[in-house]
């Protein structure tokens, strides 16, 4: 089983716009929300694909019931996001940790580098465009063979490095 944090940035204004007025942190919250809830992100279909079962708790409706009905001026600060949460956990959590500078994965938090690094690696190029074409064209081939849906989303990958490296 996975449990994610999915969904806390959207209902607590962890990732909110500058506002002037009350309502519009209420807005963007229903916004993302909203958003969020038409889109396939909080599908399980790609965890279950590999025997995980995932869970988003901040999806619950009690758990986004209490988040909406809290007040915008709690949520946000001193231009501080999830001021609230933050101040709760201050109690049980250090100072550093509780009120640590938010970075978003793609903005910083090594990850990306690190997705980088490793497809760079595997296909001897940082071309990764290159690398995103290969997976496309095997996509095509395997739809061309009537494989529509590819059981192993590795063995695409694996392929689609083949091709970059040249050794298909």
């Amino acid at each position: 089983m996975l449990l994610t944090g999915y969904g806390s940035d959207l209902i607590n204004a962890g990732l909110y716009r500058p506002f002037d007025h009350r309502d519009e942190l209420i807005d963007q919250c229903l916004t993302a929300v909203d958003r969020t809830r038409r889109s396939n992100e909080l599908s399980n279909r790609m965890p279950l694909a590999y025997g995980t079962t995932t869970h988003h708790p901040f999806w619950a409706r009690p758990v986004m019931r209490t988040a909406l009905d809290t007040a915008p001026e709690c949520k946000v600060r001193e231009g501080r996001e999830k001021h609230h949460l933050r101040t709760a956990m201050g109690t049980r959590l250090p100072e550093p940790i509780a009120w640590r500078k938010k970075i978003a994965v793609r903005h910083g938090g090594g990850l990306q580098q690190g997705v980088i690094r490793r497809l760079e690696r595997d296909t001897g190029t940082a071309d990764r465009e290159r690398l995103y074409r290969a997976c496309f064209a095997e996509l095509l081939d395997r739809a061309a063979e009537g494989a529509l849906e590819p059981a192993d989303p590795w063995s695409v990958l694996d392929g689609a490095v083949r091709r970059v490296r040249g050794t298909r």
